[in-house]
């Protein structure tokens, strides 16, 4: 194809024009052309730079507080490693008993028998909210609930309890 046959009736089209008309058809042609090349290459590419900018600093932010987490959470690892090396020579039962007269759950518990790695608490009649700190604060001894069955009773907030807890090895 030979871009002279296009072009050569376009120019025959101008000269026919008067020149104040052919500078305002040049300068429209030139017009929507710089406004065609925005439009559709400048403004999109910047765009997107744009929304990529801020993707990546929405990112960086997530980042800096995954790198928070983790180092609180390496602080909390060495601290718990301390307080439970401590902790290590005591059965679990005396742990289990000692934790459970300070969350108030002690007098809830019917039966408590020794198993391998830790204990069997059979609880009746106790509030929920205290077997979950007492659950909670076994953690600080390297403790952790293996096993929990619980049953609602009549009374609000009330369960018999089934629990078995067992050192973190």
């Amino acid at each position: 194809m030979d871009m002279q046959q296009y072009i050569q009736p376009i120019k025959q089209k101008l000269d026919q024009l008067e020149p104040r008309e052919r500078t305002l058809v040049i300068s429209g042609a030139v017009f929507v052309l710089v406004s065609l090349l925005y439009l559709l290459i400048w403004d999109p590419i910047f765009s997107e730079l744009d929304k990529q900018e801020a993707l990546n600093n929405s990112r960086q932010q997530q980042l800096i507080m995954l790198q928070e987490a983790e180092n609180e959470i390496r602080q909390l690892k060495r601290s718990g490693l301390q307080i439970s090396a401590r902790y290590q020579n005591q059965s679990v039962s005396s742990l289990a008993s000692m934790s459970a007269s300070s969350m108030g759950v002690k007098q809830s518990i019917s039966k408590m028998n020794s198993v391998r790695n830790g204990v069997n608490a059979d609880l009746e009649n106790a509030s929920f909210d205290n077997i979950i700190r007492w659950l909670d604060d076994m953690q600080k001894y390297g403790i952790s609930a293996t096993k929990v069955i619980i049953e609602p009773q009549q009374k609000s907030g009330a369960v018999n309890a089934r629990i078995t807890l067992e050192r973190a090895e």
